[in-house]
């Protein structure tokens, strides 16, 4: 399952808007690069821990207005139980970029990804996101 499968989208044709999915995309990579910095922190040479952790305070407002309108969607879907729903939303992330790093060459790739990361300028946050992170197929995008 994946984590918009579950989404009210599926259910009633609710899409997702350009913004809410540009800001799942930011959700997703930085939730890749977390997973990649928990699960390569080990590596000799590494450099991925340290990337994330500059990722996250440069680009740590952004971070945080891409979540509000994830959070707003999930709350506009699911009332009362959409902040369960947007922690699931992430919980289910999160696990399947886990899946993800039991992969051979995952800590190889993810060093090469977060060097990339961490050297765009400040206002490429959501397009390098966006080339980064496909929208899932089946998912309806307005």
């Amino acid at each position: 399952m994946t984590p918009y499968a579950g989404t009210a989208a599926a259910a009633t044709g609710d899409c997702w808007s350009r913004t809410e999915m540009v800001s799942s995309q930011v959700r997703e990579l930085q939730t890749k690069m977390m997973v990649a910095a928990l699960q390569c922190r080990t590596v000799q040479g590494s450099s991925i821990l340290a990337n994330y952790n500059t990722f996250v305070r440069r680009f740590r407002t952004d971070i945080t207005k891409h979540n509000d309108v994830l959070k707003k969607r999930f709350l506009r879907l699911y009332g009362a139980r959409g902040e369960r729903a947007f922690d699931s939303y992430t919980t289910q992330l999160a696990n399947s970029y886990g899946a993800e790093a039991a992969q051979a060459d995952f800590c190889t790739r993810m060093e090469q990804n977060t060097q990339e990361v961490v050297s765009i300028s400040d206002s490429e946050l959501a397009s390098v996101a966006q080339h980064a992170i496909a929208v899932p197929e089946g998912v309806c995008v307005n």
